[in-house]
């Protein structure tokens, strides 16, 4: 595992409902996933134990989801199916 893999594990990858979010020492200050074509479709911010993302209705295909801890940013690819 490298580092990004301790600090957020996604699961399950490929998904079908929902992807659950597990952090390892702190929560992120936000997240931002992103499609394949770079749009925005979901947002969220001030993580207080919702550690789960509903995705049942989004299209399949590759998604980034980028955490942001203070200055620093954990990039995590899922694929839903």
């Amino acid at each position: 595992l490298d580092l990004n893999d301790k600090i957020v594990r996604l699961s399950p990858n490929p998904a079908t409902e929902n992807i659950s979010m597990t952090f390892e020492d702190r929560m992120p200050d936000d997240l931002v996933v992103y499609d394949f074509n770079s749009r925005v479709v979901y947002r969220s911010s001030g993580f207080n134990g919702i550690n789960e993302i509903l995705v049942d209705d989004w299209q399949k295909g590759v998604y980034l989801a980028v955490f942001r801890f203070d200055d620093e940013y954990v990039i995590k690819r899922f694929i839903k199916i």
